[in-house]
């Protein structure tokens, strides 16, 4: 069970933006976004979402993670300012955004990703 992953929705475009927004806005947290679908990519969302209850010191998580499987046109338009316009296209598989949503980290596809890269990833974004 995931308890610190929000998984857009691929049926609304428009509530997938919206709560991508509200995820990115959150002043509070280090944001891990993981782009797709397929058991590799569940297992990514998985061992990150395990990896946010590390920073739960009793103040709640300084960690969440969100599960991006389709990227509408509306979800592209929040990410283009983060990416640039140009790399949208060409989205990494693991992003992780610091607590002033500026991008720290990338994990693509070609990465041996596991637990510990994701951990490092993470403590990346907590780097200002």
């Amino acid at each position: 069970m995931l308890k610190n992953t929000l998984i857009l929705p691929t049926g609304d475009p428009d509530l997938a933006a919206r709560l991508l927004r509200q995820a990115i806005d959150d002043l509070d947290v280090i944001v891990m976004l993981v782009f797709g679908v397929g058991a590799d990519v569940e297992q990514i969302v998985t061992w990150a979402d395990q990896l946010c209850n590390k920073s739960n010191f009793g103040m709640g998580n300084f960690r969440r993670v969100v599960w991006i499987p389709e990227l509408g046109q509306p979800v592209r338009e929040i990410l283009a300012p983060i990416f640039s316009a140009a790399s949208v296209d060409a989205l990494p598989l693991v992003a992780v955004l610091n607590f002033h949503d500026v991008l720290k980290a990338t994990l693509s596809g070609q990465d041996t990703i596991g637990p510990i890269v994701l951990e490092k990833a993470f403590l990346q974004g907590g780097l200002s």
